[in-house]
């Protein structure tokens, strides 16, 4: 499963970093990559674009939470692709084998039973991400 490229990622923090750690990582991003700083580098005017722009979500609390919503969407949305291809995968792996072991066997109740396993941990995954969200919706909507 591959992880999501987000503002934290970008600002090289926590997801659950507060205001001071964002703004104090943002200082520290611009200082180092502003173009001012960096003549030499090409890309400079593009990173500080990026840093930027995840500073501004990540320092705006609505824009925070919607971005963490997004995050978890994103996340889910994986965690769901990578068990409907491994659950594919499962069910047509264990079909061919107990058909070389047992023709008479049917084998869809075995497949189910693998599938709902599969899709039970998705949704256990997927509820851990939204409690993440609602701690952070919580932590972000107190007065700082």
């Amino acid at each position: 499963m591959t992880r999501t490229h987000t503002h934290y990622d970008n600002l090289k923090v926590a997801r659950d970093a507060p205001p001071e750690v964002i703004r104090a990582a943002y200082r520290t991003l611009t200082k180092k990559y502003h173009p001012d700083h960096n003549p030499d580098n090409p890309d400079a005017m593009r990173i500080i674009q990026v840093i930027n722009a995840a500073y501004d979500v990540l320092s705006n609390p609505a824009k925070r939470v919607e971005h963490d919503k997004w995050i978890v969407m994103i996340e889910a949305q994986n965690i769901a692709a990578a068990s409907t291809a491994h659950s594919d995968v499962s069910s047509r792996h264990t079909h061919h084998r107990s058909a070389t072991v047992n023709p008479q066997r049917k084998t869809s109740f075995d497949i189910r039973a693998k599938k709902n396993k599969t899709a039970a941990k998705t949704l256990r995954a997927v509820h851990k991400l939204w409690l993440m969200v609602g701690h952070f919706s919580k932590y972000l909507s107190r007065k700082v």
